[in-house]
């Protein structure tokens, strides 16, 4: 849910790598075992069909290791999937973007596989395969009913840099350096907002000139958890002190997005009578809002650097 702007780059030592177990499901044939194996061996493999489950482990950046199960379709086979989530961390669901006709099937199986109540706060990414084929289907960039760990932070960052780019749940943290504004730039820490990496925040606001805090304007339902968040990790946190917040309200493009105002509220910044903040309305997809946010960030740190 968080992400920092930092004076200069600084983070914890990677030498021991972090290993995460992943989950990999979809269809039959829609290619989950021969995209484990391209990011293992960085090559194509001849593949058969599998046959209950494979385990690998990959390297897909370094100091992160992914033990992935991917585990074989068949209907009758489903209820036992429970028996291969104990202490899973992440979900690759593959979808073949070429098989029209079984798009629909997919999406039931996905939404069982969400129902799943071990899965509950699991973050998700959907992999839509097979797009080097002519006649690919366009898939919903978009479904409510599985928006998860999901504000937006990660492809936020990238499209301030005019990039259009897939994103996945950031497991630890990103690091990106862009320049919104003329004589303007930013080291940009983009930090995961899964349970087990909120405790690790206060450890990223070292020489932090501003925290940029990502919420989901559609996601109502989840605007409690993000405003505890906020004040139990940033606001109460005494590393965090007299540091601008910005509040990005992210998916303002989505039809009954919250305003700025009603997220004010939700979150209870009126309260934050001591700290420099301000909340404005952005969309990951359009870029609306982005760089007035951007430039909001820069005013606010300059008037809390003269202030001193």
């Amino acid at each position: 849910m968080g992400s920092m702007l930092s004076k200069s780059y600084w983070f914890p030592s990677l030498r021991e790598p972090v290993s995460y177990k992943i989950v990999m499901l979809g269809l039959d044939d829609g290619g989950k075992t021969a995209i484990l194996y391209k990011m293992k061996y960085k090559r194509n493999v001849q593949t058969i069909p599998t046959i209950g489950f494979n385990i690998e482990t990959i390297t897909p950046v370094e100091g992160i290791n992914f033990t992935v199960w991917d585990i074989s379709f068949q209907e009758k086979m489903i209820p036992l999937w429970v028996h291969y989530f104990t202490n899973t961390e992440g979900i690759i669901y593959v979808v073949d973007s070429n098989d029209g006709e079984r798009l629909n099937e997919a999406r039931e199986i996905l939404h069982r596989i969400l129902n799943f109540e071990i899965l509950k706060e699991v973050p998700l990414v959907v992999v839509a395969n097979k797009q080097d084929l002519p006649n690919f289907d366009a898939i919903c960039p978009y479904d409510p009913a599985l928006n998860r760990h999901d504000a937006g932070k990660t492809t936020l960052s990238y499209k301030i840099q005019n990039r259009n780019s897939l994103t996945m749940p950031t497991i630890g943290f990103n690091i990106h350096t862009i320049h919104p504004l003329k004589g303007v730039h930013f080291n940009l820490f983009d930090i995961g907002g899964g349970e087990k990496v909120k405790v690790t925040w206060k450890q990223y606001y070292r020489d932090a000139a501003g925290i940029l805090f990502v919420v989901d304007s559609i996601d109502k339902g989840r605007l409690q958890e993000a405003k505890e968040a906020l004040h139990q990790y940033i606001v109460n946190c005494e590393t965090a002190a007299n540091i601008p917040i910005g509040i990005l309200a992210n998916k303002q493009d989505v039809q009954n997005a919250l305003n700025k105002s009603d997220i004010s509220c939700e979150l209870g910044l009126h309260q934050l009578t001591n700290r420099k903040w301000f909340v404005n309305g952005v969309s990951a997809k359009t870029g609306d809002g982005l760089l007035e946010s951007m430039k909001l960030m820069s005013d606010t740190i300059k008037k809390k650097k003269s202030s001193r």
